[in-house]
């Protein structure tokens, strides 16, 4: 992958994108429902991440989509985030003071989105490389060769759980997906390890997949 003012790149573009979504894909957590006995809802959460080129964060976004399966008028709904809004309707809510507010869906599903400071369940560590020499990516500005950037994911979620009457504490299951914007003025014959490029003729996207912690969670089974 060859490499021309490096540092201007990563500084201009969306150097690292970090989207964590729950359950691999879909994270389905039905709330209380607004009729006693019966659920009303799914909750599917995806978070994004903007991080500086060494993956420390700068911005979290959650956006969160509330399936209204009953047609409900009010949706009930546990969130801590900040600065919520309605991303595709008009829609309000009340802010019932406990960590819980009520949506006024009118049997819609509802989109919304806000911001969060609390630490992710998933953090991620980049490391660049200039012809097998790690190097901080200040320093490899202004120079060519053969780049490689790693990402390192450590997922800090467990959870409990017993099967077949043995109790195991497993990696709550995040898939963690990388996204990189990279010039194709400035790099070629770019090579992804689990994941995809797609070149537009101008830009080359780049998408890593992982799901940390899943390596250590099948082995489980072993270990009784």
């Amino acid at each position: 992958m060859r490499n021309r003012m490096l540092h201007r790149m990563l500084k201009r573009t969306t150097a690292v994108m970090l989207s964590v979504v729950m359950a691999a894909g879909t994270c389905s957590m039905p709330a209380a429902a607004a009729k006693k006995g019966k659920e009303t809802k799914d909750k599917n959460e995806t978070v994004y991440v903007n991080a500086d080129p060494d993956g420390t964060v700068n911005k979290i976004t959650v956006s969160d989509w509330l399936s209204n399966l009953g047609g409900s008028d009010r949706i009930d709904d546990m969130s801590e985030l900040e600065d919520i809004r309605n991303v595709k309707g008009d829609e309000d809510y009340s802010d019932n003071g406990d960590g819980s507010i009520t949506w006024n869906a009118g049997g819609k599903e509802i989109y919304y989105e806000g911001t969060t400071d609390k630490d992710l369940p998933v953090n991620v560590k980049v490391s660049y490389f200039l012809d097998g020499k790690k190097m901080d990516p200040s320093a490899m500005a202004g120079k060519s060769g053969k780049v490689r950037i790693r990402f390192d994911y450590e997922n800090s979620s467990y959870e409990k759980v017993r099967i077949k009457k043995n109790d195991y504490t497993i990696a709550t299951p995040f898939t963690a997906i990388t996204a990189m914007i990279l010039p194709s003025e400035n790099f070629d014959n770019i090579e992804v390890v689990n994941g995809q490029v797609i070149n537009d003729g101008n830009k080359n996207f780049v998408l890593g997949i992982a799901i940390p912690g899943l390596e250590d969670s099948l082995s489980l089974s072993t270990s009784k």
